[in-house]
């Protein structure tokens, strides 16, 4: 009896056991058989306690013998932060199901992603990631970049709080870009209307005779040139206008390179008298040269030629400076004049690059004085016009329009003879026609002209004005530059 008493409470403690453990890794059905040893009566009263116990059949098992042995992986009792699985052990049969559904559903904006477990856990997945970007018209262009990012926690058993990050990036860059084209007016605005003429201080075609005096720049004439009286040529060829610096260059230097290898050009004879000097340059003549030997023996030393040649087409040049005269000649006056008591006021006017004046009374004046008026001088020329046959600039003062030389033309397109004694011209002289009788005299400019005659010296200032010549005829500008 006190046998069957003790296997009462084994079994008794193992079923107790059994329905109280809750976390149970691998659990395996027990199955009781009877023993060889235990008595009838014994069996009988374990089968009565089964059934006050509600434990099921305790009857020997031995046909399920091999299903006893299955094994169960069961998941228990997980952390407030993992999936929550709740496992029922029974001592006859523990069973685990596991149904996972997902569903994903693609934008537009679907509801979340749900992965639910028969264990009663909710995964919930915040919408995708949203980009925008924004782009303001320009000017100036600005893109501004919102990212908003959704992270989800770690899932939780009971509630899931989503967190959400927002990175804003906010870029601006401006950029302003100016591009201006400007259509050139359909002129024929020019700096050197004077042709070959434009490389020359005195350009005759005629004779030319200088005595005690000298021509800064080059020297040609269609003629010959007969020069006496220490007579210098050429020193500031390669510094016009501010006559500072006069040069002796060697005419194979990189100086020379690419310019005018000569200083005086005659189509007839070159006669040197009485000392004088040729710089930067050689002289070139059609019919003889005779040059004293210290001038020949320096060219020499500067390798500059001494050559018997033509370059220059003479008559062809005298047929456009011609037309040229002629042309601004037509041209009425158009400048803004006033006359301030015997002092001659020309006031420019904005817009307007040439200023024609008509000249025939300019000795009348004790004076010159343009007024600029904030007009930008270097487009613009001013041509005074002389109508007559015989031209006499004497005694009288221009020196206001010293800083205007290489703007201005002093034109005598019907002029055989023109006198210039004590006098200054400020500017260039066109005169393709006239005879210069010129004493005690200096010009600021070009001098064209037929014959020249005296000492007056001829100062390298060259013409830097602009001549429009769409104000004057088709016909002259197919003259001047052989357009046709």
């Amino acid at each position: 009896m006190m046998k069957h008493t003790l296997y009462f409470f084994v079994v008794l403690l193992l079923i107790t056991f059994a329905s109280t453990k809750v976390t149970v890794v691998k659990t395996r059905t027990i199955a009781l058989k009877p023993r060889a040893s235990i008595s009838p009566a014994l069996a009988e009263k374990l089968e009565e306690l089964a059934e006050v116990l509600d434990v099921g059949d305790v009857q020997a098992v031995e046909d399920d013998e091999s299903e006893s042995e299955d094994e169960t992986t069961t998941v228990v009792t997980p952390e407030p932060t993992t999936t929550t699985t709740t496992t029922t052990t029974t001592t006859t049969t523990t069973t685990t199901t596991t149904t996972t559904t997902t569903t994903t559903t693609t934008p537009p904006p679907p509801p979340p992603t749900t992965t639910t477990t028969t264990t009663t856990t909710t995964t919930t997945t915040p919408p995708p990631t949203t980009t925008t970007t924004t782009t303001p018209p320009p000017p100036p262009p600005t893109t501004t970049t919102t990212t908003t990012t959704t992270t989800p926690p770690p899932p939780k058993t009971t509630k899931t709080i989503p967190t959400t990050t927002t990175t804003t990036t906010t870029t601006t860059t401006t950029t302003t870009t100016t591009t201006t084209t400007t259509v050139p007016v359909p002129t024929e605005c020019t700096t050197e209307v004077f042709g070959v003429a434009s490389e020359f201080n005195g350009f005759f075609f005629g004779d030319f005779t200088g005595v005690s005096s000298d021509v800064q720049g080059r020297l040609a004439a269609k003629g010959n040139i007969d020069i006496s009286g220490g007579y210098q040529n050429g020193a500031y060829v390669y510094d016009p206008v501010n006559h500072v610096n006069p040069t002796n260059y060697d005419c194979t230097s990189d100086d020379v390179k690419g310019n005018l290898i000569y200083s005086i050009v005659a189509g007839g004879s070159i006669n040197y008298r009485d000392g004088g000097e040729v710089l930067n340059g050689g002289v070139a003549y059609g019919n003889s040269v005779s040059l004293p030997r210290y001038i020949q023996e320096a060219l020499d030393s500067r390798n500059c030629p001494v050559d018997r040649k033509n370059i220059i087409d003479f008559d062809k040049e005298k047929e456009k400076l011609t037309n040229l005269s002629e042309g601004l000649g037509n041209l009425s006056q158009n400048a803004k004049l006033t006359d301030e008591w015997g002092k001659l006021i020309i006031d420019l006017v904005p817009g307007q690059k040439l200023y024609v004046i008509d000249a025939d009374t300019i000795s009348q004046y004790w004076d010159i004085e343009v007024r600029a008026n904030g007009v930008n001088t270097d487009e613009i020329a001013i041509v005074f016009n002389f109508s007559g046959s015989k031209v006499i600039l004497k005694d009288f003062n221009v020196a206001s329009l010293h800083q205007y030389a290489t703007k201005v033309i002093w034109n005598a397109p019907n002029a055989k003879n023109i006198v210039v004694e004590n006098f200054r011209i400020q500017g260039s002289l066109l005169a393709p026609n006239a005879d210069i009788d010129g004493n005690n005299a200096n010009i600021q400019g070009h001098m064209i002209a037929n014959n020249f005659k005296g000492n007056l010296q001829i100062d390298w200032v060259p013409f830097y004005g602009c001549i429009d010549t769409s104000q004057l005829d088709t016909s002259f500008l197919a003259k001047i530059f052989n357009l046709f």
